[in-house]
């Protein structure tokens, strides 16, 4: 799982009941909590392998709910498109811009937030979604895009300003969805 480092071993919750009165006395599984995982629809329950050997100390999962988001949970897996997805992860770690097109309801958005959640751990201040589906007025994109970044207007500057000031040094992932219009 990509959640987990290299010499770490994690089990699900099955996985745990199904070796929990089998495992020798001197293996444990520590409980890491839930994490959401990119293509799961609910949080799982993770538990590391801890034995004789074995790393134990590793730092924090790099799990959805670990790093910054606010990318949705998707109900469904993601099937097919492994080419795509593939293509989407590679442009993303090597352009500051990327455009996916095509006809409406042909998945662009649920391949760009898989892309995104791929490549999350890459950048370091998260991944945002920014929905302008319901913006009518191209005049408060600017609005819509701070109040997702949780950007506020300093005195003496546009929030425009604030904006560009805030994104200046970060390194983070925005997927503008419906940017189409």
């Amino acid at each position: 799982m990509s959640v987990a480092y290299g010499g770490q071993v994690l089990l699900s919750q099955t996985t745990r009941e199904l070796l929990q009165n089998v495992l020798p006395a001197e293996v444990s599984l520590r409980d890491m909590g839930e994490h959401r995982l990119k293509d799961l629809r609910s949080p799982l329950r993770l538990y590391q392998l801890v034995a004789p050997g074995l790393l134990q100390d590793f730092p924090t999962l790099k799990s959805l709910n670990n790093l910054p988001n606010n990318l949705p949970i998707q109900l469904t897996r993601f099937v097919g498109r492994g080419q795509e997805l593939s293509e989407v992860e590679r442009q993303l770690t090597g352009t500051r811009l990327l455009t996916l097109t095509g006809p409406g309801g042909t998945g662009k958005t649920r391949l760009a937030l898989q892309g995104a959640a791929a490549v999350l751990e890459q950048f370091p201040q998260g991944a945002w979604l920014v929905e302008l589906a319901p913006v009518t007025d191209p005049l408060i994109v600017v609005q819509v895009v701070a109040n997702t970044l949780t950007v506020r207007e300093a005195s003496g500057h546009s929030l425009l300003d604030a904006l560009i000031d805030y994104l200046r040094y970060k390194s983070l992932l925005l997927v503008l969805d419906n940017c189409d219009t």
